[in-house]
């Protein structure tokens, strides 16, 4: 197939070859251009979840979610949180829960979620609430989280408030 030498040539079937390399190259190359295009679009339709990280401790808020009906058949949404800590801490979480429509939110409770780590891991902590019916249309609900840690006799302060993205749900 191919002559000695530096400044080879191709010989029959190589051409083929090097012709179908490039094909593959281009469509490589090609297919990374439309991945990248891609990419903001795919990010920009992900749910925003936003993580606070402090004193070895991160606290994700997510996005509610239906989990049912309760024995009245009023529909019970789950409020989760996935937490992570270094090991040796303690963590309370202030959780509140919010109707986001009429605005400004409506408060619909609170709650203070607490867990201990005796070595480095990551849980989820919930409450499940039923869902008010404020109104005519969906039910607009988030909930806002701040927390802080305690390790070896020292607490930390507050963090700031950090929203979950928002579930609409029909009544």
């Amino acid at each position: 197939m191919f002559r000695e030498g530096r400044n080879r040539q191709p010989e029959g079937d190589e051409m083929t070859i090097i012709s179908t390399q490039g094909k593959l190259r281009r469509t490589v190359v090609g297919g990374m251009i439309a991945l990248a295009a891609a990419a903001p679009i795919a990010l920009a339709s992900a749910p925003a979840q936003a993580t606070t990280t402090s004193s070895s401790c991160s606290v994700t808020p997510l996005r509610p979610y239906f989990v049912g009906f309760n024995s009245s058949g009023v529909k019970l949404v789950r409020y989760k949180v996935t937490v992570k800590c270094s090991a040796d801490r303690s963590i309370a979480i202030e959780q509140r829960r919010y109707d986001t429509v009429p605005s400004p939110d409506k408060y619909l409770g609170q709650s203070v979620l607490k867990h201990t780590f005796g070595s480095t891991g990551t849980v989820s902590l919930w409450v499940t609430q039923a869902l008010p019916e404020t109104g005519a249309g969906n039910e607009h609900v988030r909930q806002r989280v701040r927390f802080r840690v305690a390790s070896h006799g020292v607490t930390s302060a507050w963090t700031s408030w950090e929203y979950s993205p928002t579930l609409s749900i029909p009544n």
